[in-house]
């Protein structure tokens, strides 16, 4: 069992670990035409794909905490049938490096990867059009991260303390940046503020000590929370020219007229 076990958790999975997707439990929607995989038997060491069929009905959710706590499960593959993953679903899941979302799921729910310390990177897909509250939170190890056009819906706190965070491309269809969305993100760098953001909330890129570069391209200013560019390192941010109501400062930083 020792072998078997330490295998796992190099990678190589074998013996009775081979097939990791025996220890999921299912639910069965009240429709009775779906399940949803909803916790484990026993934990997971290693990577699991999650099949798309479960009793020849689709499984299309991952309920909320359904792994949570599952500190050796590595990588996990989600199938095209998955439109929702639930909050808190994969919270402390602090060995999880690698996760493949497929081009089906829609919401990915609050504190969904919560603390996923060694999730290095993660391409989210264009089906996907909500992403919650404090979803990557403590991500501590996530670099980059691209959000598509697709989603019209970024939470509050959705990347804060994202402390490797060098890079971020938000969606040009969001209309509000939210709370604490970026704080404590101390090694990005530079960050472009879509066009049809209308608000900027509290402390939204509070503490984003290397933030070095800021275009904010909305044609009129948004509306500004508290503290949102303190302890940033530029004192400059670019905005278009002929904007309006930026005035000469704009949440304590100088206003370029530039874009």
């Amino acid at each position: 069992m020792f072998l078997s076990l330490k295998s796992a958790l190099d990678g190589n999975v074998v013996g009775s670990l081979a097939d990791q997707s025996t220890k999921l439990v299912y639910e069965l929607n009240t429709a009775g035409d779906a399940y949803s995989v909803s916790g484990t038997t026993s934990a997971i060491f290693g990577p699991l794909t999650i099949p798309s069929v479960h009793n020849s009905l689709p499984v299309d959710k991952i309920k909320a905490e359904a792994f949570m706590g599952e500190t050796a499960l590595t990588k996990v593959v989600i199938p095209n049938s998955v439109t929702l993953i639930g909050g808190a679903a994969f919270l402390d899941c602090t060995a999880l490096s690698n996760i493949i979302i497929p081009n089906s799921v829609t919401e990915i729910q609050g504190s969904a990867f919560y603390s996923c310390t060694s999730l290095t990177e993660i391409t989210f897909p264009s089906s996907l059009t909500t992403i919650g509250s404090e979803a990557f939170i403590g991500c501590s190890s996530l670099t980059s991260v691209v959000i598509p056009n697709s989603v019209t819906t970024l939470s509050g706190g959705a990347f804060q303390a994202c402390i490797s965070l060098t890079s971020a491309t938000l969606s040009n269809n969001i209309t509000s940046i939210q709370t604490n969305l970026f704080r404590d993100c101390s090694r990005l760098t530079s960050i472009i503020i879509p066009s049809n953001v209308t608000s900027i909330g509290d402390e939204a890129f509070y503490y984003c000590m290397k933030l070095a570069t800021i275009n904010c391209e909305p044609t009129a200013a948004p509306g500004l929370g508290i503290r949102v560019f303190e302890n940033v390192s530029t004192s400059t941010i670019n905005v278009p020219v002929g904007a309006t109501g930026y005035g000469t400062e704009y949440g304590g930083l100088d206003v370029n007229y530039g874009l």
